[in-house]
């Protein structure tokens, strides 16, 4: 008797070039195991031997694929339609060697080949589609995120919290709600998973991923395992012994868990990208012993958090985070070390901030949610391009006081991320001087079709910048400037014939965008 294949499904089904897509085809009958052989995917897309494919296609273009299902008695075959889509904003132009261009929503990749592909909203939500106490994902721009607050405590599948050994309620998250938001969205969300790292048992985290994947049909992009291992005091116990089981992996203990767990995940999936830890800081003896372990191999990216200290003595010790020991530059440049000294190969390993804030952690910042903390968000983020960080995690966004979004979960001050920042293609800032010798100044330059979009963040408390833009920017003559400044006012607009020479004030922000002419 001959298999029957059940179903052959993309999702989604149309997608951008350069974001992610997942074929899954789901066979019975017949007499198991199956085999599978895949063709007409688009390139670089590739399988072996596999019922789930996860592909991120290069070239544009309708394609009819086809799977060939075979066992003991003969193969049965199956086509279904993949559409790979052009970017919405267009081909960005050339730009200097090294520097980073983001292509398309999603995607931002350097001669390297290194991607960030933005920032990742709110971990922190009971209902993140409704509201609930954090926040609306179909009112902000955001297309990525990370699913698993709690989730060490939480058995999706059964829709269960654990505490102390006991059932208290359901998981923090509705992940139907979230595919369904996700699938909304055009392109579609990329999100990741949190899967259970305290319990130890990649026995959960294959029938998870086979929940998610076959049953759900909502595969992640990403498989993150556990949450700040550092910290876990119930590791190695079932959640139903947690009442009387204690236990804290070494950093040994934790790379084998990550070699047992990569290695259930890929059962089910077998191309699945795997975050192989949420660091506590970027100075975890757990990131190098992960690196220089076997597990090393089944790596897509490592992750720390990182959480600048609040500062006790103003705005200017608060903005000087920037250029201290805590900035993003000097925290990922440390991981990178310790990941390359332990193991060379993994010279190029993509890391991600997972958790950032300069507010909520340990206890918020007496600045949280006024303007300096827009600063140091804003000057982060082109801290991060150039350090070549692959994701920034913003943690936090509504209930934890996050400073560019207020309780009512509009944009603080007005546009500056919600209205402005979501569409940005950045690259490094370039053809631009800088007068007099100001410090903390941050900048980045985006392209998007006809336009050249400047960013100049002037984080300092004292000193005015003086700007002047290369004979190359603006590349046209008619367009705008946007300037945020210390008032906490909303953005003043004005279309204006673009200038080469701009004053940008003590804690300030200056937007100037241009659309050709």
């Amino acid at each position: 008797m001959l298999p029957i294949i059940q179903s052959l499904q993309w999702s989604p089904p149309s997608v951008q070039i350069n974001n992610s897509t997942t074929g899954v085809v789901i066979a019975g009958g017949g007499a198991a195991p199956y085999t599978y052989a895949w063709s007409g995917l688009p390139a670089p897309c590739d399988a072996n031997d596999t019922p789930v494919v996860q592909c991120t296609p290069q070239v544009v273009g309708t394609y009819n694929v086809t799977v060939v299902v075979t066992d003991s008695g003969g193969s049965v075959s199956d086509t279904s339609s993949l559409t790979v889509l052009p970017s919405a904003g267009g081909v960005a132009p050339q730009r200097p060697p090294g520097a980073h261009v983001k292509l398309e929503s999603g995607d931002l990749i350097d001669a390297a080949g290194a991607s960030f592909f933005g920032v990742v909203a709110q971990t922190n939500c009971y209902n993140c589609i409704a509201g609930g106490d954090g926040l609306y994902l179909n009112e902000t721009p955001f297309s990525d995120v990370r699913y698993g607050q709690g989730g060490d405590s939480c058995d999706i599948v059964n829709d269960s919290f654990y505490e102390d050994g006991k059932v208290v309620g359901a998981c923090p998250f509705s992940i139907t709600a979230l595919k369904q938001w996700c699938y909304s969205t055009t392109p579609h969300c990329q999100w990741y998973v949190g899967l259970p790292g305290e319990i130890n048992d990649p026995g959960y985290a294959a029938y998870e991923a086979r929940w998610l994947v076959h049953t759900l049909g909502f595969p992640p992009t990403y498989w993150s395992i556990g949450n700040e291992p550092e910290s876990y005091t119930n590791w190695n116990c079932p959640w139903t012994k947690w009442a009387t089981c204690t236990g804290t992996p070494t950093a040994s203990e934790w790379a084998a868990e990550v070699l047992a767990y990569a290695k259930a995940i890929r059962s089910v999936v077998p191309t699945a990208k795997i975050i192989g830890i949420q660091a506590v800081g970027s100075y975890s003896t757990f990131i190098p012993k992960l690196a220089a372990s076997p597990a090393a191999k089944y790596l897509y990216a490592i992750a720390f958090h990182d959480y600048p200290p609040p500062t006790k003595s103003g705005e200017a010790d608060f903005l000087s985070l920037l250029t201290s020991q805590y900035s993003a530059t000097t925290e990922i440049d440390h991981v990178r070390q310790e990941i390359t000294s332990a193991n060379a190969s993994l010279a190029n390993l993509p890391i991600f901030i997972g958790e950032f804030n300069g507010g909520p952690c340990p206890t918020p910042s007496a600045l949280d949610q006024q303007f300096p903390d827009v600063l140091l968000y804003m000057g982060t983020v082109v801290q991060a391009l150039r350090a070549n960080l692959s994701e920034l995690d913003y943690f936090a966004l509504a209930n934890d006081g996050f400073s560019l979004v207020g309780t009512s979960y509009a944009p603080y001050p007005t546009g500056l991320w919600m209205e402005e920042m979501n569409s940005v293609r950045f690259g490094d800032a370039y053809n631009y001087t800088i007068g007099g010798g100001v410090a903390n100044v941050w900048s980045v330059e985006w392209v998007d079709g006809s336009s050249d979009t400047l960013m100049v963040v002037n984080a300092n408390t004292t000193e005015q910048l003086s700007l002047s833009v290369g004979e190359s920017f603006p590349i046209g003559t008619t367009g705008h400037t946007i300037f945020w400044n210390g008032t906490k006012s909303g953005p003043t607009v004005t279309s204006v014939t673009l200038s080469q020479f701009y004053a940008v004030p003590p804690e300030s922000i200056l937007l100037i965008e241009n659309y050709g002419g």
